[in-house]
């Protein structure tokens, strides 16, 4: 799997929130944060998934657009 190109991502809130939004599936996601650094990781290479967190962050991303199949 790999990021979509249509992943646009927006800090709100002075930072302390990032909006992601997917303009191809219309997907908007609210991301604290902490968590956001965690999500561009994944977002670049999902077999980085090693927690039971991860996997399911990963798959909340490809249900949103945000990954996408590699072909």
């Amino acid at each position: 799997m790999k990021a979509s190109t249509y992943n646009h991502f927006f800090p709100i809130d002075g930072g302390t929130v990032v909006l992601a939004y997917n303009s191809f599936s219309g997907t908007l996601a609210e991301i604290d944060r902490e968590s956001y650094g965690r999500v561009q990781e994944l977002l670049a290479d999902c077999s980085r998934a090693t927690t039971e967190q991860d996997r399911e962050l990963v798959e909340c991303l490809a249900a949103g657009g945000f990954l996408i199949d590699d072909g």
